[in-house]
Order: C-alpha cells, then sequence, then structure tokens
C-alpha cells in the first residue's frame, strides 16, 4: 500500500528511469570499448600554449582540447539570509530530500517558487506545519495541452538553436495538472512573503513577527561550479564560465555540455543534450584539425 502513494510511487519509477539509463550507458561504453575512466576527480585544469594539463590526485593528463560536461547541477545553491549561521534548527538543500516522515507533525518552511519547492512543500504539508516562502508568487502552467504532456509539444523547440530567449526559457513555471494548485488553495501548505532573517530558533517575517520552526528546506535551486578551473581564464569572478553555445570565450580548445539554457531549453536535460555534444564535438574536431600549409593551400599562387 505504501508503494502506492504517489510520492512513493514517483520514486519508483525515477527509480527504475535511472537504473535503466545507468545500464544503457554501460552497455554503451563496452559495445564501442571506450577507455572510460572511473572515480578519478579532477582536481585542477591548467592551459598554456601547449594545451591542458588535466590533474587529479593519481593522475594527469595532457590534452589539446577538453569537454567540460559536468552539467549545471554540481553545486546546490543557498541564498545568504542574515543570520543564517545562528539557527539552530535543521537545515538542508532540496537536492538532499529524501522523504517527508523524518518531518512528521515539525514545523516546516520551504524555501522557493518553482517545481521542487511546491512539490516539496506539498508532499511534507500532508504530515507537517509548513510554509512555502517566496519572494513571488506561484506561477502555474498546465501540465497537458490538448491532451499531451507540455514536454511532449517542447520536442520541435528543443530542436532551435538559442531556445533558451524564448520567454518562457529560464522561468520557473510549476508545471500542474491541478493538484498543486489545489493544494495551496487549501493553504496545504500555506504560501508566505520571504522571511527577512532566522532567530536562533526560527525566523522573522517581513511583517516583524517572531516564529519558532523545526526545519527550512531550501529549493532554490543550483549554480555551476568550477573549482578545477579557476586558475585558468575560463570563468568569470562568479566561478561561472564564460562561454557562448558551450565554446569557451576566453580558453580555446575548453567546451561545455549540459549548462542550462546553453544551446536550447533542453540543453541541461537527457533529451537535450544529444545535439549539444554534437555541436560541441564538430567544433572540436575543427580545431584540432591541424592547420593547412601555405603550400597545401595555394599552390598555384606559388606557381606550383
Amino acid at each position: 500500500q505504501g508503494l502506492l502513494q504517489p510520492s512513493n510511487l514517483l520514486r519508483y519509477v525515477k527509480g527504475i528511469i535511472a537504473h535503466q539509463v545507468i545500464e544503457y550507458l554501460k552497455a554503451y561504453s563496452q559495445h564501442f570499448e571506450l577507455p572510460i575512466v572511473t572515480n578519478a576527480a579532477v582536481t585542477n585544469v591548467a592551459h598554456d600554449d601547449s594545451g591542458f594539463q588535466v590533474s587529479g590526485q593519481d593522475f594527469k593528463y595532457q590534452a589539446r582540447a577538453v569537454i567540460n560536461a559536468i552539467g549545471a547541477f554540481n553545486q546546490p545553491f543557498t541564498p545568504n539570509i542574515d543570520g543564517l549561521e545562528r539557527f539552530t534548527g535543521r537545515q538542508l538543500h532540496s537536492s538532499s530530500y529524501k522523504s517527508p516522515e523524518p518531518f512528521a507533525n515539525q514545523r516546516v518552511i520551504v524555501v522557493g517558487a518553482g517545481n521542487s519547492a511546491v512539490q516539496i512543500a506539498v508532499e511534507l504539508g500532508k504530515v507537517a506545519r509548513v510554509s512555502l516562502a517566496t519572494r513571488a508568487p506561484v506561477k502555474f502552467a498546465p501540465k497537458r495541452i490538448l491532451g499531451r504532456d507540455f514536454h511532449d509539444w517542447l520536442q520541435w523547440i528543443d530542436k532551435i538553436p538559442f531556445g533558451d530567449l524564448l520567454p518562457f526559457g529560464n522561468s520557473s513555471l510549476v508545471w500542474d495538472s491541478g493538484e498543486y494548485q489545489s493544494a495551496l488553495a487549501k493553504h496545504q501548505p500555506d504560501q508566505r512573503p520571504m522571511f527577512q532573517a532566522f532567530s536562533q530558533n526560527g525566523v522573522i517575517w517581513s511583517d516583524g513577527t517572531t516564529e519558532s520552526v523545526d526545519a527550512v528546506i531550501f529549493a532554490t535551486g543550483f549554480r555551476p561550479r568550477f573549482p578545477y578551473l579557476e586558475q585558468t581564464k575560463a570563468v568569470n569572478q562568479n566561478g561561472e564560465p564564460i562561454h557562448r553555445l558551450g565554446v569557451s570565450q576566453s580558453v580555446p580548445g575548453l567546451y561545455y555540455l549540459g549548462l542550462s539554457g546553453q544551446r536550447s531549453l533542453a540543453s541541461a536535460t537527457l533529451r537535450g543534450v544529444s545535439s549539444d555534444a554534437k555541436f560541441i564535438v564538430t567544433h572540436a574536431k575543427k580545431f584540432l584539425r591541424p592547420a593547412k600549409s601555405v603550400l597545401q593551400c595555394c599552390p598555384k599562387l606559388l606557381g606550383i
């Protein structure tokens, strides 16, 4: 009976899909006999006129080109809120959230207005007293349009480069079939303006009232972070990659894959990474191709 609960069933389905993806990648690498090295964390990437030096604890590679395919969700983002360091309650990012049971009968605040925030808050609202704290109202969008899932319609937009520039490219819309909007309307959970600071035992709301809380969950997204590139000119002062369409604009021969909005709406998803990979590999092959000499290019000009 527990498996039939919507939240448990969703986790079960996601687990099956994740397993299938992992098994496919294993079979792919074995079929093509790819020399993949696992459990080898890169700690530094250096770049000079001779190319790249990619190093870790037990290895060092030389390369003329590097594709940074770690994606965009490698660093959970938590906003800097006044008093966070003195809050003695439990605080965690949505990436660490597993299930509602540990929060049963507790006072919990979920921070955020996107899909993860709303889904977690609604799920927790069934076992705990929950508030969804947002800086702006939650924006809902229909999950199904004309009888088809919204993502089915996106397959055409996904193919358009610069799709991330469309009005809803980087929005925080919450895709809903009606259950989430209904839950918020019933105040399960209730939605409140973002609190202004933490107290030792809770939060200080925007109207100045103080409330004790047991836990705060930050569903505030991720930021791309590549500390191993910080000694190059590849990232800006915030650690963000300087690129256009996944091609580094400051380090020749450096490429990215899986960044949000890299070339299309789907750049950071399984369904969209394929076309981006093809684009990046084509660009990298041109970069790696030996330059032709004047004798090869223009023999007629030299009378040969």
